[in-house]
């Protein structure tokens, strides 16, 4: 059962997921439009899990085409989860 509210920063992440999925944003915009500040702790988590799917240097198009099967079915999951109201249970750091 899900109680959480769908919030402008889970929106935000979920937009730039699916640009990236569909080739539509770089690199550095991902890096930099991340809500990574976010009060959300499953937008901060899923954006620390992400940036190990993309190199940071040099700047170049993301897209689903550049990772593996594995990289891919993750990178859906976390765009499946963060359109979701399901409830996020922190990881320990």
């Amino acid at each position: 059962m899900s109680d959480v509210t769908i919030n402008a920063d889970r929106e935000k992440a979920a937009a730039l997921i699916a640009r990236w999925l569909e080739g539509g944003i770089t690199n550095w915009d991902f890096e930099d439009e991340w809500p990574e500040l976010s009060d959300d702790r499953a937008v901060v988590d899923i954006g620390r899990a992400l940036w190990r799917l993309y190199s940071d240097f040099p700047q170049r198009p993301l897209g689903g085409s550049n990772l593996s099967p594995d990289e891919l079915a993750v990178l859906k999951r976390c765009l499946e989860f963060l359109r979701s109201a399901e409830r996020y249970d922190p990881v320990p750091y």
